[in-house]
Formats: structure tokens, sequence, C-alpha cells
């Protein structure tokens, strides 16, 4: 028993030993080198450049089709506006393909610190005045036609969106669209201390603090107060606060001039435009009465109304 163990630890032994490289011999005898050995994938990968690229197309095409059966949009987020009768139809479309529909409040504490390229989209059929289209172009979010997510669908992968991005908006400045610019910070009124005149729903006041300003009560207490903006609905101003705006000295800014800033990226002068101020006096009760529309728009103001075409823009 005592030989037979000694025997099997002799061969334990044997089989724990490696085995040395081969060598061959290449002309002279004193001269020996190792002999390569490769796996059979590296020797796949070490064929002729036609294997090498019907291999990578190969692997391209699987990699396309698992792209298409777990959901080309898979990661991506998205806002749907301006649409009429098919906005279901458009969610469905970016639903059934991954994507993931998001409201505003979602998009905002997604980015609203964040400083990282915008992994969301805003899908549209042309440039809008909406909250959402606002607060896209705020956040830097690409707004794209609706023809970038067919485009996709049909190549059955995310294609860029370079020719399919809408316009920021019509400028009333220069009466013509103007680009988006997603390499420009949306901080437009850094530090500028606003004041809203009349009922806000929250629209007004959250785009003027993602627009970097302080929204602040002050009308009748002590601080400062750099500008005051009028709420969108605002039909009249009273009498007493009317007599508080011309005592401060305060120019009432409209919804239009907030828009049309926030379409250039920039904080646009009040006097730029007829339509980017307020006529108190109009919208006080000591006044003749006020609507609406004259907060939007000055008496003197000529709406410049343009409707979006598909031809005005060429799409890939």
């Amino acid at each position: 028993k005592e030989k037979e163990k000694e025997k099997g630890a002799e061969e334990g032994k044997k089989k724990k030993k490696k085995k040395k490289p081969e060598y061959r011999k290449e002309g002279s005898q004193t001269e020996t080198e190792p002999v390569p050995r490769f796996s059979e994938s590296e020797n796949e990968e070490k064929g002729s450049p036609p294997e090498r690229k019907r291999k990578q197309s190969a692997d391209e095409g699987a990699r396309k089709r698992r792209k298409v059966a777990t959901g080309m949009f898979q990661g991506l987020k998205f806002l749907v506006t301006n649409f009429k009768g098919n906005k279901d139809e458009v969610k469905n479309q970016i639903a059934q393909n991954g994507g993931q529909i998001i409201d505003v409040d979602q998009l905002v504490s997604m980015l609203k610190y964040s400083n990282k390229p915008s992994s969301a989209y805003l899908v549209s059929v042309g440039p809008a005045t909406t909250y959402k289209y606002m607060v896209s172009l705020l956040l830097k979010v690409p707004c794209v036609h609706h023809k970038w997510i067919l485009k996709c669908m049909k190549k059955g992968d995310v294609v860029p969106y370079d020719d399919f991005l809408l316009p920021a908006g019509w400028s009333h400045l220069t009466d013509s669209y103007t680009k988006q610019q997603l390499d420009v910070s949306g901080k437009i009124l850094r530090d500028v201390r606003v004041q809203i005149i009349g009922p806000d729903s929250g629209e007004i006041g959250s785009l003027l603090r993602l627009a970097g300003a302080k929204v602040v009560q002050r009308l009748f207490e002590m601080g400062r107060i750099d500008i005051a903006v009028a709420a969108r609905e605002l039909a009249y101003v009273p009498d007493h606060e009317a007599r508080r705006i011309r005592k401060l000295g305060l120019r009432v800014l409209t919804h239009t001039w907030l828009v049309q800033s926030i379409i250039a990226k920039q904080r646009l002068e009040a006097d730029a435009s007829d339509a980017f101020t307020v006529d108190v006096r109009r919208l006080s009760r000591g006044g003749a009465a006020g609507t609406a529309a004259d907060v939007r728009y000055s008496p003197r103001r000529r709406e410049v109304k343009r409707r979006w075409r598909d031809d005005d823009y060429i799409y890939g």
C-alpha cells in the first residue's frame, strides 16, 4: 500500500509539471524560436481582409437586429407637443421602440442641475410657443421634427437628428426663423429679480426660474425689483397696483417679450418692439378696460402670423 501511495504521488507531480514550449530550428542548429500557437478565434481574427470585412458586417447586422428587438430608443426620453389629433399614435411609435414618454416636471428634475448632454428629445410637427417647447429650449433639449422618428423606424436604428432639427421659433425682430442654439446656456436672466403682475398659473414663474431669474413678491414691500412681467392671463391691473408700479418706475413686460428672449437666447431690450411692454393705465380700473390681448400685444402691434410649413425646411 505504501508503494502504491508513493507511485500515485509521483504521477501527480508529473501531471502538474508544465509542458515545455516546442522549438523549431531555422538556419543554424544553434538558433531556435518558439513555435507560435493560436486559438481558433485568434486564427479567425488574423484572417484575410475580406474575411474580416464579412465578419464585421455580420456583427453589425446582428447588433442592429438585437437593437430592434430590444428597442432602438432604449434609454432615451421624449416629450411630445404641438400635435392635434395623432399625439397618441406618436407616443405609441416611441413606446413600442423602447422610448420613454416623460412630462415637463420629470425633464426639469433630470436636467436642471446637469451639465451632461441631454438624452431627451422634444418631438413636434413644427416650431411652437408651447410651455414644453420653451422649457426644452431653456434646457438645451433638441427639438426635432416627427419625421426623425419615422426615419429611425425605417432604418431600424437611431440616425443623427441634425437634418431634422426644428428652428427655435419665429423672431419678430428679424422677421425670420431662428436656429436652435444647443451650445448656448438658457440662463438669460441670471440673478435678475422679477415681479409677476397678475395671477400666474405657474408656467411664467417656472420659465423665469429656469432662465435664472429670482421671482419675488415685493410690489408693496422693501426690496429691489429689476423688471416686472405680466401674467399671461392678466385682464386688468387694480388701480392701487398700477399707481405703485408707476411710482417704482417699473416697466411691465409681456409674455411675448419672454418668449422672444427664450427664442433668441438673450435678454431682449424692452424698447426693441411695441409688443414687449404693457400700458398699465389701459389695464387699470382708472383707465380703459383691458383684455388679455392687450397684455400679450400692444395696440400698435402688428402681429406677424406665419404658419409653419414642411417646405420651409428640407428634411433628410
